[in-house]
C-alpha cells in the first residue's frame, strides 16, 4: 500500500491514516472524469467533463482471518478489489457471506439485553418434498415464537429479521439480512461495531 499511494498524476491509490499492530486504516481513492454530451436546440453537441472521486474508507483488523471493514462504500468496489489483489496477490478475494440471523439476535441478547423480534422472513421451507415455501412472521411480542410453532422440525432459511434490543442505558433497533447486511439505530457511536464484527464471525454459515 505504501508503494501505491494516491496522486493526481496516477489518478488512484491509497491514503493511509492509521497504522498500528492491530489495525490499518485509510482510504482508496479513484479519480474519475465523467463526460456528458449535451445537444443544444440547434443540433450542436457540447461536451462537458466533470471530475468525480470514488472513495472507499476501510480498516483492516488483525484477526484470524483478517477482517476488512468498509465504511459507507460506493456501489462499485472493483477498483478497490483489484488494488487489494495487487497488494495481497492470491491471498485476497471477496465472496458473499451467509449468516445465521437467529444466532445474530441471540448474540445481541447476550451482549446487550432482551430482544423483541417483530419481523421474520423465511424461505426454502420444504413442503412435502415437492415444493418450497416462503413465510413472513410479524408479531408485537416475539415472532420467534410463531416461527417455532409453525415451522417445527422442517428445514428453513431466515432471510431477514427485525428486532428491538432493550439495553440498560438505551434502546436500539436492528434490521439484518442473510447476506450480511445489517443496519441499526439508537445505539451510541461505535458501540455496535465490535459486536457486529464478532457476531458475523460467529454466525457465518459454513458452506
Amino acid at each position: 500500500m505504501f508503494s501505491n499511494q494516491y496522486s493526481d498524476t496516477r489518478g488512484d491509490g491509497f491514503v493511509l491514516s492509521k497504522r498500528d499492530k492491530d489495525t490499518l486504516a485509510g482510504r482508496y481513492i479513484t479519480k474519475c472524469i465523467v463526460v456528458h454530451n449535451v445537444v443544444d436546440p440547434f443540433g450542436s453537441t457540447q461536451r462537458y467533463e466533470r471530475l468525480e472521486y470514488a472513495i472507499v474508507n476501510f480498516s483492516i483488523i488483525s484477526d484470524d482471518p483478517p477482517i476488512i471493514r468498509l465504511i459507507d462504500p460506493p456501489r462499485k468496489l472493483k477498483p478497490f478489489v483489484n488494488a487489494m489483489t495487487a497488494v495481497c496477490g492470491l491471498g485476497f478475494s471477496m465472496t458473499p457471506v451467509t449468516i445465521d440471523l437467529l444466532k445474530v439476535v441471540a448474540h445481541l441478547e447476550s451482549s446487550i439485553g432482551r430482544a423483541k423480534v417483530s419481523h421474520i422472513e423465511c424461505g426454502g421451507i420444504n413442503v412435502s418434498n415437492i415444493a418450497t415455501a416462503a413465510v413472513t412472521f410479524n408479531s408485537e411480542s416475539d415472532a420467534r415464537i410463531g416461527l417455532s410453532e409453525f415451522i417445527g422440525g422442517v428445514f428453513f432459511n431466515v432471510n431477514r429479521i427485525k428486532a428491538a434490543i432493550n439495553g440498560v442505558d438505551f434502546h436500539g433497533k436492528v434490521d439484518a439480512k442473510r447476506n450480511g447486511t445489517i443496519t441499526y439505530d439508537g445505539f451510541p457511536d461505535g458501540f455496535m461495531v465490535p459486536i457486529l464484527i464478532e457476531l458475523v464471525k460467529s454466525s457465518l454459515v459454513r458452506r
